[in-house]
């Protein structure tokens, strides 16, 4: 095994819940790859409810990696050397959640960032998510849809190298017991800095559909 490598992983999580609406949990452990640890938070009110939550994880990876030195591949660059990279990277992740219910309206709002750090090319890997929904019932047959996603790559949330956006907004009418016609428009686009992604878009989108149960 590697220096970095544990033989005896273990974990350990405490929780507490002082009331049916509230718990925290702490978690600690080790796996084969060095230390891990976790955090939620949890709490609900009459009309929303609110979590909290945070990890730090541990994996590993192989990739194909080139060395410049060696006998290898004959290049115009010069030699290549081709091998198998074992590289382990801890992954932390930040999450924010929320839901909101009223009589007609709910809405649900969620956040989370995620970095990647490896340990043998020492580069990151960071990405942040944002998803809005939001339904409004006219009555129980009739409701209208609306989902906002932000989705972006790069070592800022301002400054993203990569960056997705989609909007969609519906309306659904239920027709009979269990079957409903729906109509909705959209707007999604991608922008990556520098073209590293080939597949740009930024297109409207019109939707219509039947679903129907037998």
């Amino acid at each position: 095994s590697q220096p970095w490598q544990s033989d005896n992983p273990w974990s350990v999580t405490l929780t507490w819940a002082p009331t049916s609406r509230t718990s925290a949990s702490l978690s600690a452990g080790q796996r084969s790859f060095g230390d891990t640890y976790g955090l939620d938070l949890r709490h609900a009110f009459r009309q929303s409810s609110w979590r909290l939550q945070y990890s730090e994880d541990l994996d590993a990876v192989n990739y194909w990696g080139f060395d410049g030195i060696g006998d290898g591949l004959d290049t115009p660059f010069g030699d290549l050397l081709f091998r198998v990279i074992d590289d382990v990277f801890v992954q932390k992740v930040w999450l924010l959640e929320s839901q909101i219910v009223g009589q007609r309206n709910q809405i649900g709002i969620s956040f989370e960032a995620q970095e990647r750090s490896y340990e043998q090319t020492e580069s990151k890997e960071t990405s942040y998510s944002i998803d809005v929904t939001w339904n409004y019932r006219f009555s129980h047959r009739s409701s209208l849809d609306m989902s906002i996603e932000n989705e972006r790559y790069g070592n800022s949330f301002e400054n993203p190298v990569d960056e997705l956006f989609y909007m969609l907004m519906k309306y659904t009418r239920t027709i009979g017991v269990s079957s409903n016609w729906y109509v909705g428009a959209g707007h999604r686009y991608r922008d990556s800095a520098g073209g590293i992604v080939v597949t740009e878009y930024n297109e409207n989108q019109l939707i219509a559909g039947i679903n129907l149960r037998y």
